[in-house]
């Protein structure tokens, strides 16, 4: 039980990670976009 219970929290966190860095990146990549201009103000 402890294993799988660790094995989610592993997986909920390489999710979180991974979506962190393609939202940062696509904010890098289009600064033009909306949301950039929501991060930029």
């Amino acid at each position: 039980m402890f294993q799988v219970r660790n094995v989610l929290v592993r997986l909920s966190l390489v999710i979180g990670a991974s979506s962190l860095v393609l939202m940062t990146t696509l904010y890098l990549l289009y600064p033009g976009n909306c949301h950039g201009s929501l991060f930029v103000r």
